[in-house]
């Protein structure tokens, strides 16, 4: 587990190279003091501190609050990813990179090292200071040395984010490769649908959203498309936008026309709402007027990804329309849906699959379909991963309750009785699995399975 050094020491007569004065100190009348930071140290195994996937990244704050590190965990590929980003806060110099699991020293994606010089502005930490931040304390000089340290005494138990360093720091240039603000991968963005637009239908005929970077539209934008002014217009539009560094919040904008000027709306989404890990959910749309409450419905990418993976394939979704298309009772449902419009849905609907599966489905159940439809997948393997979740999540647990209700028969042995349940079980898996076989090969002329008026019409149809 890695974690950082938060032991509490006395506090030093007057503050290290690199730390300005607590926030509640008077503004010094003397010259600005000269930061020289590097990234030196590694992750101390005291007081460990846990990071959750998924969960709100953690900030720490250099003890001066000149400079902040965020961790936070995030799933990719079903992989643990640690990432973390530091920035200078007074000037804005940021570096991200991610966490080696194997091992306790900090990797980054663009370099061991930084060096880079910069001058306190209390006014700017005061504005970016994290409400609830932890802060990272130095080690003692009688430390250890580590590795890349150049001789100076710096502490081997934790993060050398400022100072302490003895001596006249020397500040060589930073890499010709490394810019003094990063910009992360495009972002996938899907707009979803706003809600409780009082008042909008007067304001304008239609109504289309913008999504931008908050103070720096010029860098990345999109706009969906203009649906009908209502109070729960739906866009389900879904883009990328590039131009994001670390820090930057997302700004979304309820307009007229895809060319006006003059927002209808506004919601902001702060960058620790969705980055690393991505985002669903809604956020407060301010400006239509007092006593109006409205939602935006957002869905944000985890960092590295291209949104949600979808549960169907291109192909299969296809075939999905094709079906659709293809039902007697379409063309009645469908006079009034537009073709893009109803792609546009069950793409949605895709998206959104698995969730509404988890719903009323256990996950190896859902993992079995999901194997499947997998067409990039060939027979044989689909065949053991699917026959593994049988036997995991059915054969066994079954074995398992017959072998608890049948605890003795008269003629056998106990470990004979065991051998013979075992083997009953796997002859009644094979007869489910011939027999679904069948069933499923017949079963397609008899679709939909569904039924107009939800559970309860299914209930007397397979009754019947």
């Amino acid at each position: 587990c890695f974690s950082l050094l938060q032991r509490s020491r006395p506090a030093p007569s007057s503050p290290p190279l690199g730390d300005p004065a607590p926030m509640s100190a008077q503004p010094s009348s003397t010259a600005p003091i000269d930061v020289h930071q590097r990234m030196v140290g590694e992750w101390c195994r005291p007081d460990p501190v846990v990071f959750a996937p998924g969960a709100a990244p953690d900030t720490f704050l250099s003890k001066g609050g000149n400079l902040k590190l965020v961790v936070a965990v995030t799933m990719v590929n079903g992989r643990r990813l640690r990432v973390v980003t530091l920035t200078v806060v007074d000037s804005g110099f940021t570096m991200k990179g991610n966490l080696d699991i194997s091992c306790t020293r900090l990797r980054w994606t663009n370099g061991a090292t930084w060096t880079k010089a910069s001058q306190p502005n209390k006014a700017s930490l005061i504005a970016t200071q994290s409400p609830v931040p932890r802060f990272i304390t130095e080690g003692t000089p009688a430390e250890p040395l580590l590795p890349e340290s150049d001789d100076k005494a710096l502490p081997s138990c934790c993060l050398c984010l400022s100072g302490s360093l003895r001596g006249k720091p020397e500040l060589p240039p930073p890499p010709a490769e490394m810019s003094s603000v990063v910009v992360g991968p495009p972002l996938t963005v899907e707009i979803i649908r706003a809600r409780g637009l009082k008042g909008i239908s007067a304001k304008s005929y239609g109504i289309c959203c913008k999504c931008q970077i908050q103070d720096k539209p010029d860098d990345g934008s999109f706009t969906t498309h203009v649906v009908s002014s209502s109070r729960t217009p739906s866009w389900n539009f879904k883009s990328e936008l590039g131009g994001l560094t670390a820090g930057d919040s997302l700004e979304f904008l309820l307009l007229g026309s895809p060319d006006s000027d003059a927002p209808l709306g506004r919601a902001v989404l702060a960058s620790e709402q969705f980055h690393p890990g991505g985002f669903q959910g809604d956020v407060s749309i301010r400006g239509l007027g007092d006593g109006v409450e409205a939602r935006l419905t957002l869905d944000v990418a985890a960092a590295g990804t291209k949104g949600r993976q979808p549960f169907l394939s291109d192909d299969q979704v296809d075939n999905v329309l094709r079906r659709f298309r293809d039902s007697p009772e379409a063309s009645e449902l469908t006079q009034r849906t537009h073709d893009e419009h109803l792609k546009s849905l069950i793409g949605v609907l895709n998206r959104r699959l698995r969730e509404a599966l988890l719903t009323f489905c256990s996950e190896s159940w859902v993992q079995a379909v999901q194997i499947l439809l997998d067409n990039s997948m060939d027979m044989n393997s689909k065949i053991r991963a699917v026959g593994a979740i049988l036997v995991t999540n059915f054969a066994s647990p079954l074995e398992a309750a017959l072998a608890q209700v049948v605890s003795g028969l008269p003629g056998f042995l106990q470990n004979a009785l065991r051998d013979v349940i075992r083997m009953v079980t796997d002859k009644i898996m094979e007869e489910v699995v011939e027999s679904s076989a069948s069933i499923l090969d017949n079963i397609s002329p008899h679709l939909p399975l569904s039924s107009k008026d939800g559970g309860a019409g299914a209930t007397a149809s397979s009754s019947s």
